[in-house]
This record gives structure tokens, sequence and C-alpha cells, in this order.
């Protein structure tokens, strides 16, 4: 009889202190998950800093988007990549679209758990049948009859696209599976290791062309978050859907400002490139991201992305190499830039 309260007690004292440690671990997380809820970034000159305990320092972004995974990869093998690229000092990620939920159950669970959290640069691409027009260089017959940026559908699909990366985000979205047409549902909120978010997909230069010519009675935008000085349409175009994201976000969810940026490519760059092809075309000067400003009622900021540089496209003996390509971004923009090379993204902190 003895022997049996002994070991009634020891089990209750076992699974008193089970729920008191259980306890402990939910305060921890919900601690540490408020606490990352509260951080921020914002651009400095062309620098990237995080406020860490109200203290503004700088944040050298060390980044990976090579995500050698397969789309419908389990949980396990996204955990492991986090893990993977943390060990090599990686601190944000880029992503060009939505991926399936366990990516961010991943992503999620690998960040409350560290007190180094790999952040995540949220890709949002443009959607649906115009999605071509954003490839390198289109190369057809119709070449120069791009469809331009003020077409109602295409704004449909891209205005759909962003509303559903930000739900998805959030952890408030279904999502049909492309290819079975399956349920994908989206219910844990990462937006607290979310750095920023990266618009579109590569711009081609007719599209370009054929925005700014259909559309010359645009002179700007002018919006609650970002605003233009001296835009053509297409930067004015690409203000309004920066402009959108952060207004829908902003009025949705809440929270704490996001980052924005555009893809860029050499061949819409706001460099002039004489003589010098690009998938075997002459380059198109463009798209210049110094056009596009923030209000003070965004205070985080933008960045410019590019991707590729003109020497490894264009093969011509007298380009420079691809590092002074960099430099001379840096060095045109008062804003940082980022070079995506290959799916994936190298910081400029020179």
């Amino acid at each position: 009889m003895a022997k049996r309260n002994q070991r009634r007690i020891i089990i209750r004292l076992l699974a008193g202190a089970l729920i008191l440690f259980m306890g402990i671990l939910a305060l921890f997380f919900i601690d540490r998950y408020h606490t990352n809820r509260t951080v921020a970034f914002r651009t400095e000159g062309n620098q990237f800093q995080i406020n860490r305990s109200n203290k503004w320092i700088d944040f050298p972004v060390e980044a990976d988007g090579s995500l050698n995974i397969k789309a419908d990869a389990p949980k396990s093998e996204y955990s492991h990549w986090f893990k993977e690229i943390a060990a090599r000092g990686v601190n944000a990620v880029r992503i060009y679209t939505i991926l399936p939920p366990d990516f961010y159950r991943a992503f999620f669970e690998y960040n409350v758990l560290t007190d180094k959290p790999v952040y995540l640069l949220q890709g949002i691409h443009i959607s649906g049948k115009n999605e071509a027009q954003y490839q390198y260089a289109v190369q057809t017959e119709h070449a120069g009859q791009a469809e331009h940026a003020y077409e109602n559908q295409l704004n449909s699909d891209i205005l759909e696209g962003i509303r559903n990366t930000i739900d998805v985000i959030h952890g408030n979205a279904v999502m049909k599976h492309q290819e079975d047409n399956a349920s994908l549902t989206y219910n844990l909120n990462v937006s607290a290791y979310v750095m920023g978010y990266i618009l579109g997909r590569i711009m081609d230069g007719d599209f370009v062309i054929a925005t700014n010519k259909k559309n010359d009675y645009i002179f700007g935008f002018d919006g609650d978050y970002l605003f233009t000085v001296n835009a053509s349409p297409c930067e004015a175009w690409l203000a309004a859907l920066g402009n959108y994201t952060v207004s829908y976000e902003q009025n949705k969810y809440g929270g704490v400002l996001k980052l924005v940026s555009w893809i860029n490519t050499p061949a819409t760059d706001p460099f002039e490139h004489p003589g010098v092809l690009y998938e075997g075309r002459e380059y198109v000067a463009g798209v210049d991201l110094e056009h596009i400003r923030t209000t003070e009622k965004f205070s985080s900021g933008i960045f410019a992305s590019y991707f590729g540089c003109p020497e490894e496209r264009s093969g011509a003996a007298d380009m420079a190499p691809c590092e002074i390509y960099l430099d001379k971004l840096k060095a045109y923009h008062t804003i940082p830039v980022m070079m995506i090379k290959e799916e994936t993204l190298w910081p400029m902190q020179r």
C-alpha cells in the first residue's frame, strides 16, 4: 500500500513537472515570437539596418536563394536546409514565389528556436497569361508588340498575386495546387521573420517601351507610401504596385512595415550600353528605381534588385567584368542594391 502511494506521488510529481515544463516552454515561445514581431528593417543610405531593442544597427545581408529542393519536399528537408545555410552564416533567404506550407512551417520553427533568425525576402511573381512578358528578351516574330503595364487583365493578375502572397505570409490563405488542384492551407503567421517583398519577374525591354509609348499621358504616381519624381509611365506603374503591397498589408494586418523592391536587369537598367547585345538584341535603357521615393509614412524603405550582368549574357569582348557592373550599380544608386544571380541573392556590401 505504501509503495502504491509512493508511486502515485511520484507520478503526480512527474506530471506536474511536465506540465510546468510545457508551460515554461510555451511562455518562452510566446515571448520570443512577440519579441521578434517588433523587429523592423529599414534602409539608411545604401545600407540595410535592423532595429533590435529600440536601436538601429547595420545589417549586412548574407543571403541565399539557391533552394535546391523539390517543390513537394517534406518539412524535414526544408528544416535541414535552414540549419545548413544558417551554419554558413546566411541571415536571409530569397524565394521568388509562394512555396508549399511545409516551407513556412519549417521556416517558422527554425526561427522561433534560434537567437539568430534567418529572415525572408518573399518574391511576389507575376502570374497569369501575361507572365511571358517578363521573360528575358522575348525574341519572336511579334517582338515589339508586347502588352503594356496598364492592361487590365495583367494588373488584375498582379494585384491578386500580391494579396495572395501577403495572406500566405500572415497565415490566412487557402491556395490551389497548380498540378492536382488540391487545397493548400496556410495557417501559420510568419510575418515576424519577413524582411521584405521583391516584386515581379524579369522585365522585357519591349514591355517597358510599349508601356511608356502607350501611356505617355501618365506623368507619375503619388501614394500614401510611395511616390515618383520625373518617372516614366513604367516606373510610375512599379511605384503603384509597391504602394499597393504596403497598403494591403497595413490595412488588413498592420504590424511593422516591410522593405519593398523590384527586379530589374541589364536590359532595362538606367545605363546606356551602346553597341552591346543582350540575348542577341541591343540593350534598352529603361527603368530607374531612383525615380521612386518613399513618403514619411513609409519608414522602412526600398532597395534595388538586379538579375544578371551584361558580360555573362552578351558575350561581348568589350564588356567590363561583372564585379565592375555591380560596383557601377552601387555607385549609381542611393538605395541598397542586391544582385540575384542564378536564383541566388548576392548582397553588395562594399
